[in-house]
């Protein structure tokens, strides 16, 4: 439980509200939302704490997996907004 601590102590947490709109400077459009995609899929989000807190235990603090994941989030996130205007994905890039 030390990982997650220090998930939140270094405000890496996916439920904060805004806390991408804040460094993008506007709201992010695109459903569903972060945290929506974490409550219909929960277990990435769990491996990905449970990996944060194993690299606490061995004296390291290490969130990529976190990084990873809600990159690839806030990647289809984006992607569902693009596609509700009329955009097309390439299907190199296309969310599966």
């Amino acid at each position: 439980m030390e990982g997650h601590r220090e998930l939140y102590r270094t405000s890496f947490s996916p439920f904060v509200p805004g806390q991408f709109c804040v460094r993008a400077g506007a709201i992010l459009p695109g459903t569903p939302t972060i945290p929506d995609q974490i409550v219909d899929n929960r277990n990435p989000y769990f491996d990905a704490l449970d990996a944060a807190d194993l690299a606490w235990k061995e004296g390291r603090v290490d969130v990529s997996k976190m990084e990873d994941l809600l990159g690839a989030l806030l990647a289809q996130q984006l992607a569902s907004f693009y596609k509700s205007i009329g955009g097309k994905l390439p299907s190199s890039v296309a969310p599966t």
